[in-house]
């Protein structure tokens, strides 16, 4: 489809945007929906890769173990009292979350309170907007 896109736009001698148009007055809006489209996506891929940058910076920050391996490492910043890892090696009874009265099965790993709480720095709800968050807008 594309190539057959950029060989008619090249015959007409128009761009992408408008060669649809060229071809059928009707779909005049495609060529502009496809840019629309395209927009997008790159904005989608740039946070993807962004949290990619984020992640490679935090590993090599606290070689030679991963900062989200341990809940201890995040106690104050990002890890709250349901944090427990079970590979770290301390059993639930003795973790910081069953000195709290939560459960085994309400407690989060620290890897997901690392992405939930230091990665995104997810609100209570869509109602709470938050802030711009330095450290990926630096990862741009």
């Amino acid at each position: 489809m594309f190539f057959l896109e950029v060989s008619v736009g090249q015959y007409l001698g128009v761009g992408g945007m408008s060669v649809v148009g060229q071809l059928a007055p009707i779909f005049k809006g495609v060529g502009y929906s496809a840019i629309m489209m395209v927009f997008l996506e790159n904005v989608y891929y740039i946070i993807v890769i962004t949290w990619t940058l984020f992640y490679l910076f935090n590993t090599f920050m606290d070689l030679p173990s991963l900062p989200w391996s341990d809940c201890s490492k995040g106690n104050g910043t990002w890890a709250t009292v349901s944090c427990w890892a079970p590979e770290s090696g301390i059993p639930y009874t003795e973790s910081v979350a069953a000195m709290n009265n939560i459960s085994e099965a309400d407690t989060e790993t620290a890897v997901e309170q690392f992405w939930r709480n230091e990665v995104l720095h997810a609100s209570a709800g869509i109602e709470e907007i938050g802030e711009v968050q330095w450290d990926l807008f630096i990862c741009l």
